[in-house]
């Protein structure tokens, strides 16, 4: 990979990188993500990658669905990490 994508890299995480960090099949966490059980992703071209800071801390609150509640958590722990 050139050099210009090395931090996205350390920054992000695909889907394929995300499903063995959870132990479970790719497709599995496919459908995790079309049903909105999982954080937003963002695109990068033809790929589709999560936040590596904000997986990490999904799994470590034990994997809040759905999406629409994780993001109120992730919002509060954002906010508290600021002040």
């Amino acid at each position: 990979m050139s050099d210009r994508f090395s931090s996205l890299e350390r920054w992000t995480i695909d889907f394929k990188q995300a499903a063995a960090l959870l132990g479970i099949g790719l497709r599995t966490l496919q459908s995790l993500y079309a049903a909105g059980n999982t954080p937003a992703a963002i695109k990068v071209g033809r790929r589709t990658l999560f936040r590596a800071d904000e997986f990490r801390a999904w799994f470590e609150a034990g994997c809040v669905k759905p999406r629409e509640k994780w993001e109120q958590v992730w919002a509060q722990k954002k906010g508290a990490a600021g002040k």
